[in-house]
């Protein structure tokens, strides 16, 4: 057990801006069952520090790497109403080449706001994706909002990096899959004989514009019974990829 030290103090409150984020090499993982999920899936040396309360403390909390502190502290340190008493900081990964061993590639083309990656990213899980491509300009996994949203899904996933669409397609190990590329009424219905996921590239673009490149691959779409504007990104993610499951069952 360590006692608080301000300049881990400076550290966490930079993490409070998007600014902060970028710069820094720690991320925070904030609530218990976020932080469970942390201390269960990440290796040992990305844990930096795990603040807690004397109300919360555990067992299951590394006495070399805990910090015991007051209600008071963590409340300034959290960004969320009500931090349940434990704080995680941790270091961030080095993104790594993928291996594209997945029944389909699953992209997100510049998705902007937290809580939609991450429930797209917990959805990813629950279908049993391991990876997940990511083009620039998508909002970091990592954000804490996005490991809120996703229960901590980030922990057992890999991600990569893109420039883009057709640097992702060129590569080697997928120049044979389709590309699919979702929109709001145009293309190929989800449920269509003809809409395979397995060995494909699933897309979905950014939330206000859609894909970026529509020239890589074939338009989708899911098909509805009213005139509204279109499916949340999220909405329409666990739709498609729980079809994906569904046919790979099938086939089973």
């Amino acid at each position: 057990m360590k006692l608080l030290t301000q300049n881990l103090q400076k550290e966490i409150k930079k993490l409070h801006s998007s600014q902060g984020r970028k710069k820094s090499q720690y991320y925070i993982v904030e609530g218990l069952r976020c932080c469970q999920e942390a201390l269960a899936r990440l290796p040992s040396p990305e844990i930096a520090a795990i603040l807690v309360t004397e109300k919360s403390d555990s067992y299951e909390y590394s006495p070399d790497k805990k910090y015991i502190i007051s209600e008071k502290d963590l409340n300034e340190l959290s960004q969320t109403q009500n931090p349940q008493g434990v704080l995680i900081l941790a270091k961030k990964r080095s993104f790594e080449k993928l291996k594209f061993s997945d029944d389909f590639v699953l992209v997100l083309d510049r998705i902007q706001d937290p809580g939609n990656i991450g429930t797209i990213l917990r959805t990813a899980i629950a279908v049993g994706l391991k990876e997940i491509v990511l083009i620039n300009g998508t909002v970091d996994p990592f954000n804490p909002k996005a490991i809120r949203a996703g229960m901590g899904a980030q922990f057992s996933l890999s991600f990569d990096y893109f420039d883009n669409l057709k640097q992702l397609k060129d590569s080697a190990k997928l120049k044979d899959h389709k590309v699919w590329l979702t929109t709001p009424h145009e293309g190929v219905s989800c449920y269509d004989s003809s809409f395979k996921l397995e060995k494909s590239i699933l897309v979905f673009g950014e939330e206000a514009n859609g894909i970026q490149d529509f020239s890589v691959g074939e338009k989708t779409m899911i098909p509805t019974l009213s005139d509204i504007e279109s499916l949340n990104v999220a909405q329409a993610a666990t739709i498609y990829l729980f079809e994906g499951l569904r046919q790979k069952l099938i086939k089973q």
